[in-house]
C-alpha cells in the first residue's frame, strides 16, 4: 500500500523533544506480548488507550506507514480546526473554506469540498478530557492507496492493551495524529497504528522509534504474529510483541534482510526471483518488495499478476478462484532463502459461499517493479523488525495444535 505524506516544519527533533518532555516514566515488562484482534483475515488491530484517565481505541497494525493516529472529537463536524488556521497551504488543501484564515483570497480548495468524513462509526479522542494531553499546533496529512487522514498532531500517554490492565506497555509524551478529516474504506476501526522504521513527510516519528529514543525498549525488536482464523470479527487472532522476538508462536531465525533506505521508511528490500512450481516469474534481482500489515492482499506489477491468475485459472477481474481450485505455492526468494506463500492463506473464503472464494493477489494498475508482501505473506511467516539495524526477518509461523 504506497502512503504518501505531507512535509511539515519538524517540530519533533531531540532538541525540541527535550524542551518540552513532562518528567515521569513508566516501567515496563519485556517481552510484552499485546493481543492481535482479527476481523475476516483482511484487517488486524490492537486495543490501545491515550491520556489521562485513559480512553481506549482499536487501531490497526500498519508496518507500511509511520504514522499513528486516532479519530478526534472534532470529526465530522464542522471541518474546522487549529490547523487550519496556522497552515495556508494545508487549509486551501483539507478545510473547509469558511474555516481558513488566508491572506490570500486567490488560494481555492484544492480536493472536492463534497470528500467524504467517515468519522460517523468510529471511537473518538476527546483531548479536552486528558489532563496528560499537549496539543502541537502541527498540522499532518497522509494519503493511503485506498482513503486519506488528516488534523493535527497532539502529545499524551499511551498504553498498548487494555486500560485497565495494570500491566499493560505505557509510554508517556508520545506524538499522535489527532484526524478530523479521514476517508478510509476499512470496517469502522478508530486510527492506524504506523509501524515503519523512520518518520516520514510529516516529521513524526513512529510510536515505537519513540519509545526506543526514550530508552522504553529492552532490545531495539517488534515482532507480528498473525493467525488465520476465516470469517471472524474481531476474535483474538494474533501477538504484537515489543522488546524482543516472539518464539512461542514463531519458528526459528535463519535470514536477516537488510532494509533499502527509502523517503517513506517502508520495509522495502531486494526481491531476488518469484516462482510458480517451475516456472519463473520474476528473475535477475530487478524487483522489491516492501511487507505491509496493513494491506489485506499480496500486490504487485501487472504483467507479474495476470501470469499468475492465468497460471490458477483465477478471474482477476472480480479477484476470484473456485474454492476447491489446486493452488501451489508462490514462492518469493528473499536473500537466497525461500518463502512459500501457500493456498492456506491465498484463497479467502466469501462469505457463505462455499464455490466461489477470493484469490487475495491483485495488482497496482501502474507501471511498477514493487511488490507489496501483505496480509496472505504476514500470516504464513512472522515479523520480527530490527528497528536499530534496519532489518527484517520471517521466520515461518508456527502451526497452530
Amino acid at each position: 500500500m504506497h502512503k504518501t505524506q505531507k512535509k511539515n516544519k519538524n517540530l519533533f527533533s531531540s532538541a525540541a523533544e527535550q524542551r518540552n518532555e513532562k518528567i515521569f516514566h513508566f516501567e515496563n515488562n519485556f517481552p510484552y506480548n499485546a493481543t492481535v484482534f482479527d476481523f475476516k483475515d483482511i484487517e488486524y488491530d490492537i486495543q490501545i488507550s491515550i491520556g489521562t484517565p485513559p480512553q481506549e481505541f482499536r487501531v490497526q497494525l500498519d508496518t507500511g506507514s509511520s504514522l499513528f493516529w486516532v479519530v478526534d472529537s472534532e470529526c465530522g463536524t464542522n471541518g474546522c480546526f487549529e490547523g487550519c488556521k496556522n497552515s495556508p497551504i494545508f487549509c486551501a488543501r483539507q478545510c473547509d473554506a469558511k474555516c481558513c484564515e488566508l491572506e490570500n483570497s486567490n488560494i481555492q480548495k484544492m480536493e472536492d469540498p463534497t470528500t467524504p468524513i467517515s468519522c460517523q462509526n468510529a471511537t473518538k479522542f476527546n483531548s479536552e478530557v486528558s489532563t496528560t494531553y499537549r496539543n502541537t499546533n502541527q498540522p499532518f496529512s497522509i494519503a493511503y492507496g485506498f482513503g486519506f487522514s488528516a488534523g493535527t498532531i497532539g502529545q499524551d500517554v499511551v498504553k498498548l492493551g487494555l486500560a485497565s490492565d495494570s500491566s499493560a506497555f505505557t509510554l508517556a509524551n508520545i506524538y499522535f495524529g489527532q484526524t478530523v478529516q479521514k476517508d478510509t474504506q476499512q470496517t469502522g476501526f478508530s486510527g492506524i497504528f504506523g509501524l515503519s522504521y523512520s518518520a516520514s513527510g510529516n516529521n513524526v516519528p513512529p510510536v515505537l522509534v519513540q519509545a526506543h529514543k526514550k530508552g522504553a525498549l529492552k532490545m531495539p525488536l517488534y515482532s507480528i504474529y498473525l493467525a488465520t482464523e476465516g470469517n471472524v470479527h474481531w476474535k483474538p487472532g494474533g501477538v504484537f510483541t515489543l522488546g524482543d522476538a516472539d518464539k512461542k508462536h514463531c519458528g526459528e531465525i535463519v535470514n536477516w534482510i537488510d532494509i533499502i533506505p527509502n523517503n517513506y521508511g517502508h520495509w522495502k528490500f531486494e526481491l531476488d526471483e518469484i516462482k510458480l512450481e517451475s516456472n519463473v516469474i520474476i528473475n535477475g534481482g530487478q524487483s522489491a518488495a516492501i511487507v505491509d500489515t496493513g494491506t489485506s492482499l499480496l500486490l504487485g506489477p501487472r504483467e507479474e499478476v495476470i501470469k499468475i491468475y492465468n497460471h490458477y485459472g483465477a478471474n482477476l477481474s472480480d479477484h476470484s478462484i473456485p474454492c476447491d481450485q489446486n493452488v501451489g505455492p508462490i514462492s518469493f526468494l528473499i536473500n537466497g532463502h525461500k518463502y512459500e506463500v501457500t493456498k492456506e492463506t491465498l484463497i479467502l473464503k466469501r462469505g457463505k459461499d462455499n464455490n466461489k472464494c477470493i484469490f487475495a493477489l491483485s495488482d497496482f494498475g501502474t507501471a511498477t517493479n514493487l511488490w507489496v508482501l501483505g496480509d496472505p505473506f504476514c500470516r504464513k511467516f512472522c515479523q520480527i523488525h530490527d528497528i536499530e539495524k534496519l532489518r527484517v526477518a520471517f521466520p515461518e509461523a508456527k502451526k497452530k495444535h
